[in-house]
Order: C-alpha cells, then structure tokens, then sequence
C-alpha cells in the first residue's frame, strides 16, 4: 500500500511540472517622440516553452488606459498578424493578434509592435492569451498569462489542479501514516 501511495504522490508530481506554460518575455525600447508629444516604444517579445499548430493565435492585450495606438508589427515566418487599436470601441483593449498558418513546433524569430503611449504611461506587463481559432473566432483558449519583463528569470505559475492533488494525496499519506502509529489504520 504504501508502495502505491509512494509511486502516486511522485507521479502527481511528475505530472504537475510537465507543463510549465509559455513564457513570453517583453523587452520595450524607447524608439521616438511623436509630433503630439506623445513616446512611442518598440516592444519585443521572446516566445518560449509553446508549439503552434495551425490557426492557433497568440494575443497580446493592450490596456486603453496606457496605449494610445499600435502599429508596424512583426511576426515570424509561419504567422499572419492584425493589430485592434485600443479604444476602439470606447474602453476595448487593443490586441496585437499572430496566427500560425501552418504547425509551428521550433519558433524562431520574434514578435514586436510599436505603440504609442498614453501621456506620461510607461510600457509594462501584459496580458497574453494563447487561443485555438475555428474560422474568425475563438474556440478555446488554451493557455494565458502575463508576460514578464526580458532578463527576469522565467519562473511559470504551477498548473493548480496536479498541485491541488499532490498536496490532498501527502495529505492522505501523513493521515494513514499516523493511523498506523495508533493502531487505527483503515482503508
């Protein structure tokens, strides 16, 4: 019994770090003023620990209270991109969108967007969404997160329900083991 209780907890927990997530690290340069003033920066980002298969897209949302526009974006060989301007409707988030055309298993290349700020903001953290499209819109999405500034070490968030298991099945262990001490072990 303990055996299976043993080999259980190590698999809960073999299963719990085998899917870490993407980790999208952003590197922002300051690239200019506009004629209103206004800074725009480049915003680069570093794609890892993911795979594309056809008409998956990657999403990056950009807050209407801190963007003011986007524009000049770039993918790599294997994506199409769009750009939504934030605002647009009134209170929308802008979306820097890349779709895989075809099965992308090795990504190389980066993705970047200009984006002008609004007044004195500063580029940060976003928000991301890894999404499976059917046609024009989003069937599921299969992963999403934050990304994290470039040159942070890329710590991903643990998948919570493998966590959650782990712990209620250590749980379990330390409860029949302490039964057994008692004398009152029963399954």
């Amino acid at each position: 019994m303990r055996r299976v209780l043993f080999s259980s907890l190590w698999s809960a927990l073999f299963v719990s770090s085998a899917y870490a997530g993407a980790i999208i690290q952003y590197d922002i340069s300051n690239s200019s003023t506009n004629a209103g003033g206004q800074t725009v920066y480049q915003l680069t980002y570093t794609v890892s620990n993911v795979s594309f298969s056809a008409n998956q897209e990657l999403a990056f949302q950009f807050d209407p209270a801190i963007y003011s526009s986007l524009s000049n974006g770039s993918v790599p060989s294997g994506f199409n991109w769009i750009i939504l301007q934030p605002n647009q409707p009134l209170g929308a988030s802008g979306v820097f969108s890349a779709v895989a055309v075809v099965p992308i298993q090795s990504l190389t290349g980066k993705f970047s967007v200009t984006a002008v700020m609004n007044g004195s903001a500063q580029p940060g953290a976003q928000q991301f969404s890894i999404n499976q499209l059917n046609g024009d819109v989003i069937g599921a999405t299969l992963d999403s997160g934050s990304t994290i500034a470039g040159g942070t070490s890329a710590v991903p968030e643990p998948v919570m329900l493998p966590v959650t298991l782990l712990a209620l099945l250590a749980g379990g262990v330390l409860k029949v083991s302490r039964d057994r001490a008692k004398g009152t072990a029963s399954l």
